[in-house]
This record gives C-alpha cells, structure tokens and sequence, in this order.
C-alpha cells in the first residue's frame, strides 16, 4: 500500500479541520512589458512587484490576485509580467496556478497565455502553456485559462499573454490579468489509505473481467448478491445484472476537512450520452485527491460553477472520484459543467492527466470503462450506437469526446483516438455481465422425422429434396422438390401448411406484365437450391449447377399474389458452380433489389443491382456482359471456401455492406459496400464451417445467426466494436446454441441447410432452420438485449438553477444556427444579435418568458459572412457570446 509522501505537520492537521478555503483579492498594479510583436516574446527583464499581498500561511486556500500591467486596454499584442510573488506560504502537496484575463469581447482563440516558475525568482522552468481553458464559459468578455501544477517549494511566477488578431485584423483589448493560486492541503494518512483501498487491485470488485477479451469471456465473475453492491462510497443497492459501479472516493472522503454539505437540490438530467474528457493538466503529483480538490476549487471558487463540473474522475492509477454532488434524493444523473453550454443528457468523465502528446494509462482507461458500462447498462444506452443529442440537435456517438460538442482538442490528441476501442470494450464489459439464463429461447414448433410429425413431402436419408428456406410477412416459403419443383407455404405461427405453388404451373410473363415471352423458359431440369422472398413479396430463386458453362445458371423471379414468373434469366459464361446459395435485398416495385450468388470454391460473388433484364436476340434470356446488370466481386481473404458460401447482407445499421462465411473457412468476414475488408468474426475453433449466415440488429446491437450442417447446430452471436479493417475483429460473442437438430447426418453429396430471420423489431427474433433430410425448426429468441432506453426529450423534472447563455449550435454555421438559454425564474428576455461593429442586426426575443430551456433559431441568410454577437438580457443578467457566419 502506498503511504503520503510526507505526514501533514501537527499544526497543519489542526488547519484541516477548519473550512479554510477562502478567496483574497488583492488588487497588484505593476509594471508590464509590452511589444507589437506577436510572433516572438521581448528580453526577459525581472521587475519586482509594485504591491504585494500578505503571504497566507493557511494550509488549504484560494488566493486570486489582478493585475493591471501598463497598456491594458490598448490594442497590445504582447504582455510579460514582473516576477510574482506566490502569496501562500509553504504550499502543499503542491501549488496549482490558472490565468484568466478581462477583454472587451469574446476571443477564446485569440490569446495565448503561458505561465513559468521559480524558485529564487533568478532560475525560470521553460514556460508552460495554460490558455484557454476548453470548457469555453465566456461570459462578458471574462476568459479563464487552464489549471496548471508546479511543486511545492515554488515562489515566483512569471506570465505571458501573446495576443494575436481577429480575421478583421482587429485586436482584442485587455483590461485586467488575474492569477489564480490554490493550494488544496496535503491529504492525511487516513484519506491516503482509503483512496489505496479504492484502487482496482484492492477494490472489491474482481479487476479480472475491466477488459473482456474475445477469447477469455465465460460470463460474468462478479459477485451478484445484492448485498455486495451496497460498498462504501455507493449509497444505492443495484439490481441483479446490471453492471455494478466500482467502489469510488466519495466527495465526502476526499473533501473531509471542507465540510462539504449538498445544500441545494441538483438538476437531474436524463442521460444519453457520454462525454469523455482530460483534465488538460499537467499534474506531477501522486497526492490525486489533492488534485480532485483543487478542481473542485478552481471551478467552484474562481469559476463560480457552483461545484466542480465532472460527474466523475479518474486518477492515473486507476481509482474512482465522485465528482458534482448527486441530488438530494441520492440520484446519480445530475447535469455537470463539462461541455460548454451543452451539459444537459450527459454524465462528464474525466481522466486526471494531460493526453495531448502521451496516451493515458492502461489502467485509468480501463477504469473509466467500467463507470462507463455501470452508466450505459443502468440508462439503456448502446456504447457502439448514435442517438439524438438533445443540446446540438444532432446524431452523435452515444460515447463521444469533448471535441464532439464544442471547439476544443479535449480529451486530448492522443486519447480521443483511443475512443473506437473504449466503445468496444465498454460494450463487451455490459455484454458479459448480462446473465445468460436470461435469455429467453423457445422452441415454438418442430417438423421433423425424430419428432414423427414431418411434412409427408419432406425427403428423408439423402434425398435431399429440401435445401432452402425464407420468411416473409408471417409465412415460411419452403423450396421443395419432391414431384417437381415447388414452393410451400407454412404459417409461421404453427408450422401447418397454407398452401403450395408448383413452378411449372407458373406461366411466364414480362416485367410490363404482357406475356409476351421475352423470359426464358423453365427448364425442364430445374431443381431449387435456393428461394428468397424480396421486401415487397416476390419471390427470388435459383437452380444449382456444377458447371454453369455447360448447365446454365437460373434464376427466376415469380409474383406469389398471380403465381406468374415476373422474369426468368440465366448465367453461362463461365464454368462455375452456382445456386447452393443466394441472397436478395431490396424491393422490386422500387427498383432496390441486390441479388448476391456465390461461387462455389472460387471465393467469388456475382452481384446483381435491380431486376437483371434479360437480353433480346439470338441471346434472349443472357445476362448481357454489362456492369448494369450484375459484377463479379473477389473477396479478399475469402479464396478457399469451399464448395459452399453464405452471404449475410447488413440491410439495417449506420454501416452497409455484408458479411461472408463458408463451409471451408475458418473465420466469417465483413465487406463494405465497395467490397473492402472492414472486420472478420470467429466463432470458436471448429464453429466456423457453415452453410447459412444471415444479420440482423436491434438498438446498435448487431447479431449473426449461422446454422452448421457439420453439427446441425443453430448459433446466435452478437457482435462488438465498428467496422475498421481486415484486421478488425468484430468479437462474437455467443449467445444461444441449439441441440443437434435431427440425427440424420447432412454430409450426403454436400454440406447444405438453411435458416432465416423474422426481426420482430423489439429486441426479439423468431429463427427458422431448415436441417436437410431431418425437419424444419422455429425458435423464439428474445434478449439478451439492453433495458428500455431513455430519450432526450424525456428530461426530468427540474427547472435551471442559474442564467446561462449556451454557445450557439452549429458554430460555425450557414445560414442557420440555434441559440439555447436557461432561466431560473420568469423574466422579460431580450436576445438581441450585433454585429462586430456593434451594430444591433437582429432582435430574436423580446417577451416575458417562464422559467426553464428555451432556444431559438437564427437565420443568417441575409447577412454577409463575418463575426457576430448574441446578448442576452433577463431582469438583471447579461451575457453575450460570439458566433461566425461563413458562407
């Protein structure tokens, strides 16, 4: 266990039981150097200080002091302070230093402050940069710059203000430079020793399962007795399967000689998204608690939030912070101060450290994941998913970076790319937690020779009569070929036959409908290897050849409402083996149909877009060789599968494109639309050889289903992380898997069977399986699947606690932007829109309005690009901010 650096001095521990922060003002004037030079600083000149404050000996302060150097309030590009005195005596464990500046308008780009330290005031550290503060709260013109950590034995302090012009060339004028001092007071033994206890090696909750790797889940290894999930730091029980929050420091451990009380009523928010953040510091000490207070000072005494703004941090070592206070009535889901004017649906987060050049560490990501999956499978929200973002308006990841919703580099270049697999992670640390008990499987109905009930036209031993099956609006269609070929119609409710088309009764007719001929006719030998349903009804089906140079490929289509075949063509230019497998998307009314027919052993897909015509001529009927009719795809990685292929296209979801199994593959792969390799899936070794494949996707969750003739098993997995490459593992998680199916076994001339999928669109799936020369089975599977989400516009009940003008969204923007406001109380509001000039242009609002969140669009069309001013006038509160036009 590690122990403080130093233990708190006698005197000092007696200061610790005081609420002792306290903000002095001291008004300093001195001298300043000034240069219009922007691009490099003037000669250092060390300056005393004019007038200096009392030294503050308390052990645990808050010290801000203004400046005023000469040529404040002129258009100066360059400021460079005098050597200043730190006015606290002995800070500990160290001494944490932000800049904020008075300008005459809002210019968060525009200043660049830097701060350096010393010791003896004769040796300087380089300068370290801590401007503009990224949460962008600007209100009338008062900017704050960032927290940044030096160590305790310094006493001087030195500024650097370098101010750059605006794209009018016009220079934001300075009238008053504050430093901000704070010292939080060294944490005693005793918080030391809990924050230890709150580490992930020694927390109760077992470290083994932070990161579930694809290869190492075997569910869950959490305790789940309720009595477990009531630790010290967590005043809330958590129900059985839900992913419990980690032991935390709680506000009242790390802040015990504050005297920290709850005194007002939060305002609860409803949680849809996650915002990840860096604290942008650059801490250098190991006293984290320490740290997390001098936050909680910085936003609450020099900010005026009113609390710290995270909801929670982590320190580098992995442990827990409580952040803003919860509610009164112990609820969790309080809106922070974390993402600028757009607090509200979030839970902020933040990572203790400075993620600009190095990446966090390991066990801090890992960490943060675990409050993450707690929040995400506590409110219903998909960690790979997008949804509404209630305070831009927009689709957004539903765990995102700071950058995501306002004008900064938070949480740092090196951390926000990291976020793709903290997604990932964090949904296989809420996948693997669900228990798999409850997930509800039901076996609906069975035809089958071992149950003695099997259609009386099914084939048994090697007939192999049945290979293919499809659903479509509450009816199985069975390809069957005993006495001829035809298609049967099972209601999927019971399994009893509705009725049953013979193909050969179909007469042929054109796309116009006129039976004028133009489709090739049936042949004589047509046996069906595959049928498909289309989106709209019609039924899509083929033939099987082994050379298709020699015995052409066909594929029909047919009108199941008149019996008559819409079209008939066929494919015979090559010598390939066709029509094990087919698969169909889209609608033929609408033109949007995509025929995908693999080629057995080749690794290759013909695909077609619509309805291929065929050719007229001595060719009648012969896909012509036009890429309007159909390509040939070459499937990387996918060249020896065997003789049979399955093609699962992904027709719901943020990403198209399909997935690709075979009977001889040892993994399942991910195309794009444009055919690229995006992912790959493994089942397990010796899972992977299949005959069906097909996709599906509920709330962002993807699923796969694959029947396995080897083993006439049915397999249900659901999928992680976002397609990326081909060296993307989509980590397949299993979820159901059938008993044998039949005891016949499949492995007759080929390897075959077949299953589809009726998405009932409320996380529950009805599975149909189709084991050759064995039945046909349904299953009902419903889960496991997230509880009912939450969305923006169900906020809680709680009206704002404060005025704030929110920064308008988008910004930049053309022509339209919205502009969202919070009163406290009913007001008269004005909101008025300036030009740089100050010229008033526009006036949005101007009424009485109720308490609560109000917005409002503005419609730039008639104004040219440029730089312009919001005002927000309510009762006795003003604030303005800046947006820009660019057209």
């Amino acid at each position: 266990m590690r122990i403080c650096d130093s233990i708190t001095r006698l005197s000092q521990a007696v200061w610790l039981l005081i609420p002792a922060f306290v903000m002095l003002f001291a008004t300093v004037v001195h001298a300043g150097q000034q240069s219009d030079r922007p691009q490099t600083a003037p000669e250092l000149r060390l300056e005393p200080v004019a007038q200096q404050s009392a030294i503050d000996r308390r052990p645990s302060r808050n010290i801000i002091q203004q400046y005023e150097p000469a040529g404040l309030g002129s258009a100066v590009t360059e400021y460079l302070s005098a050597p200043v005195a730190v006015p606290i005596d002995a800070p500990e464990p160290f001494l944490a230093v932000a800049g904020s500046w008075q300008a005459d308008r809002e210019a968060p780009g525009l200043v660049d402050f830097d701060l350096r330290f010393s010791k003896d005031g004769e040796s300087w550290s380089d300068w370290l940069h801590a401007g503009h503060d990224h949460y962008e709260m600007i209100e009338d013109g008062l900017h704050f710059g960032e927290l940044v950590f030096t160590d305790d034995q310094t006493r001087f302090v030195q500024y650097r203000a370098r101010i750059d012009r605006d794209r009018d060339g016009r220079i934001p004028m300075i009238s008053a430079i504050r430093l901000h001092f704070i010292s939080p007071g060294a944490s005693g033994a005793a918080l030391l020793e809990t924050v230890e206890s709150k580490s992930p090696e020694n927390r109760t909750i077992s470290p083994e399962n932070r990161t579930v790797s694809p290869e190492n889940r075997t569910g869950p290894s959490y305790e789940t007795d309720e009595s477990r999930f009531k630790q010290s730091g967590g005043d809330q029980v958590m129900s059985n399967g839900s992913y419990p929050l980690p032991e935390y420091v709680d506000r009242e451990t790390w802040s015990a000689h504050l005297n920290l009380t709850n005194t007002a009523s939060r305002t609860p928010t409803n949680v849809t998204h996650l915002v990840v953040h860096h604290s942008a510091g650059n801490t250098n000490s190991s006293d984290f608690a320490a740290v997390v207070r001098s936050y909680w000072d910085f936003h609450t005494n020099s900010r005026n939030w009113g609390d710290i703004g995270y909801n929670w941090l982590v320190d580098p070592n992995g442990v827990i912070y409580q952040g803003r206070a919860f509610n009164l009535d112990g609820n969790k889901n309080v809106r922070g101060t974390h993402a600028g004017g757009f607090n509200t649906n979030s839970m902020g987060i933040c990572v203790i450290g400075d993620y600009t050049n190095i990446r966090p560490s390991e066990i801090a990501v890992a960490t943060m994941n675990e409050v993450l999956a707690w929040k995400a499978d506590e409110r219903g929200i998909d960690p790979l998913g997008s949804s509404l973002h209630s305070p831009t308006g927009i689709n957004r990841r539903n765990i995102l970076g700071h950058r995501d919703v306002t004008a900064t580099s938070c949480p740092g270049n090196t951390f926000y790319p990291m976020l793709p697999e903290v997604r990932r992670q964090v949904a296989l640390l809420v996948e693997s937690w669900f228990d798999p008990g409850e997930v509800l499987v039901e076996q609906s109905w069975e035809r089958s020779f071992d149950g003695e009930n099997a259609f009386g036209w099914m084939g048994s031993g090697a007939s192999e009569t049945e290979l293919s099956l499809d659903y479509h609006d509450g009816v199985v269609y069975v390809a069957s070929n005993s006495d001829g070929p035809k298609i049967y119609m099972i209601d999927a409710e019971d399994g009893t036959v509705l009725d049953v088309l013979p193909l050969q009764d179909a007469p042929a007719k054109s796309v116009s409908g006129g039976a004028d001929g133009i489709g090739q006719p049936l042949a004589s030998d047509f046996f069906i290897a595959t049928v498909r349903v289309t989106d709209d009804g019609y039924l899509v089906m083929s033939n099987r050849t082994v050379n298709a140079a020699n015995q052409p490929f066909q594929i029909l289509v047919l009108d199941p409402a008149s019996g008559g075949m819409l079209d008939i063509f066929q494919f015979g230019q090559e010598p390939w083996r066709l029509g094990d497998q087919l698969s169909v998307t889209g609608s033929v009314s609408e033109g949007t149909v995509e025929i995908f027919a693999p080629v057995s052993v080749e690794g290759k897909v013909i695909r077609t877009s619509g309805i291929p015509r065929p050719v007229t001529g001595g060719d009648a009927g012969q896909i012509a060789s036009d890429t309007d009719y159909y390509e040939i795809l070459d499937l990387a990685g996918m060249q020896e599968w065997g003789r049979q292929a399955a093609i699962a296209p992904k027709t719901r979801g943020e990403h198209r494109g399909f997935f690709a199994g075979a009977l001889r593959s040892d993994v399942i792969r991910e195309y794009d639309e444009d055919v690229n390799p995006v992912g790959f899936v493994t089942f397990g070794e010796g899972q992977n050889n299949l005959s069906a494949l097909q996709y599906a996707s509920y709330q962002g969750r993807e699923f796969l289903f694959a029947f396995h003739p080897e083993d006439r098993k049915l397999r249900v997995h659901t999928l992680f992380g976002q397609p990326g490459d081909a060296e993307t593992n989509r980590s397949a998680y299993p979820v159901f898997l059938s008993e044998p199916l039949g005891s016949t076994s499949n492995r007759t001339t080929i390897n075959i069977g077949d299953l589809t999928v009726r998405d009932n669109r409320d996380g529950s799936f009805d599975v149909f399986v189709l084991a050759p020369n064995n039945g046909i089975w349904s299953f009902y599977l419903e889960g496991p699947e997230y509880d009912e989400g939450v969305s923006a516009g169900d906020e809680l009940a709680g009206l704002p606690d404060r005025y704030q003008l929110e920064q308008n969204y988008p910004n930049p923007f053309n022509p339209v932007t919205v502009i969202r406001y919070e009163l406290p109380e009913s007001k008269q509001v004005r909101l008025d829109v300036y030009s740089i000039t100050g010229q008033r242009v526009a006036t949005l609002v101007n009424e009485r309005q109720s308490a609560g969140t109000h917005q409002v669009s503005f419609d730039a069309s008639s104004f040219a690009s440029g730089v312009y001013i919001y005002r927000l006038h309510a009762g006795s509160y003003v604030s303005s901010r800046q947006m820009t036009l660019i057209k």
